[in-house]
């Protein structure tokens, strides 16, 4: 304490005797005022005033002490560029909220002077301290878009704007090219990938689908790039539904000029294209479809729903018609019980899509409910507990195909 208040001490050493000092004392009162007075010395240098103020984000969350002494440094006219922005930087993450970092950060954005490291390091700050704040995005997508960024700087400079703005879709697109490009192992280190990796676990649910793709055409390139997108693609299937997995990783196959401009009266033919495309359910399932707008008795179109089925190869049923919902209960379950494959019904209305559709019955909903086993219904929601699908959904077929899949694994 005493060599510390020594005159004879340079300002170098007198800055390392207060960093030990709160380092063993975080608190002591001794070592924040001579880290005062040394921000108050003629002479000091850029980079004492750069250790002075890394001491000061030390003291902590709401040091007020702190607070003042950066606020203070803030108004000193002879600090460089990089330097201010350190110490308003700090002064935000200490002081949430702090309207005079915030606006010198601001202020030094609108500097043309500024070379593109110190402005991406200011974007950087306001970003942490102001997250969301559209001048530090702006000014990092144009940084991002620069044609003289090298891949290291791209790539970090992407990491930096996906941390300010979670969902910017340029900042995604970059990193999931860093991570799947054959040069990656000639600018970033060990540590780089996993930071790529680590971030791009983190985007929104509905962002994930487009990497899923982008991966999935990068495998095989090399075993260490390969190492990599498996990772990612683990995480992702691990944390999204099944049919949205299954959605993502087969979309090629199952999105075609046929299901972009679905007639839902082809619903049969489209799914049955769809399911032979796809080598885990070809020829391992049993699809039975059944056009509702084909009743003539809506409320109790058990006959005819039978009658159909023996047109798509179902077997007959040794008790008979079923008249009834009940009875056609008991045929169903038997098939279920002897079908060597699973079976799948799927019921919709071929006029679905029309001004007038033909729809379904609720007494009919409210018996099929009651049905065991793979079922759902291509119809707008309704508040039954059925499975549905809606007939205008943009990709009806893929998600049909996922339902199935997870079906097929929970039996």
């Amino acid at each position: 304490m005493e060599v510390l208040n020594s005159p004879k001490l340079d300002d170098n050493n007198r800055c390392r005797l207060a960093e030990k000092l709160r380092e063993i004392d975080p608190g002591n009162q001794n070592a924040i005022d001579s880290l005062v007075l040394l921000l108050h010395s003629s002479h000091i240098s850029n980079y004492i005033h750069w250790r002075v103020v890394v001491n000061f984000e030390k003291f902590g969350f709401g040091n007020q002490k702190a607070v003042d002494t950066l606020m203070e440094l803030l108004n000193f006219p002879h600090l460089d560029d990089d330097t201010r922005r350190r110490v308003a930087e700090s002064l935000g993450k200490i002081d949430p909220g702090n309207q005079k970092a915030r606006d010198t950060l601001m202020e030094l954005l609108n500097f043309p002077h500024l070379d593109n490291q110190t402005r991406r390091r200011v974007a950087e700050s306001l970003g942490k301290i102001d997250p969301g704040n559209q001048k530090a995005i702006d000014t990092l997508m144009e940084l991002l878009n620069s044609s003289k960024l090298d891949e290291y700087d791209r790539c970090k400079l992407a990491k930096i704007l996906r941390e300010i703005d979670p969902g910017n879709q340029n900042a995604i697109d970059t990193l999931v090219q860093c991570l799947s490009s054959p040069d990656i192992f000639d600018y970033f280190d060990y540590e780089t990938h996993e930071e790529i990796t680590e971030s791009l676990k983190k985007i929104q649910k509905d962002k994930q689908f487009a990497v899923i793709k982008t991966l999935k055409a990068n495998f095989n390139k090399s075993q260490e790039i390969d190492d990599y997108c498996y990772e990612l693609i683990w995480h992702y299937a691990q944390n999204l539904t099944y049919p949205d997995f299954y959605q993502s990783w087969h979309q090629d196959t199952l999105t075609n000029t046929a299901t972009e401009n679905l007639n839902i009266a082809n619903l049969p033919q489209v799914l049955a294209e769809a399911i032979n495309n796809q080598p885990e359910l070809c020829s391992k399932v049993k699809l039975i479809c059944i056009d509702t707008h084909q009743f003539i008795d809506p409320e109790n179109p058990a006959p005819e729903i039978y009658d159909l089925m023996l047109n798509q190869k179902c077997p007959e049923w040794q008790n008979g018609y079923p008249e009834t919902m009940q009875k056609l209960k008991l045929y169903w379950n038997s098939l279920h019980r002897n079908s060597k494959n699973p079976l799948f019904f799927i019921c919709y209305d071929s006029t679905a899509l029309t001004a007038t559709p033909t729809g379904f019955s609720l007494p009919f909903l409210t018996a099929l409910s009651k049905f065991d086993g793979a079922i759902c219904v291509v119809s707008e929601k309704v508040d039954i507990p059925l499975q549905t699908f809606s007939p205008s959904q943009p990709n009806l077929i893929a998600d049909i195909v996922g339902w199935m899949m997870e079906r097929m694994l929970e039996e």
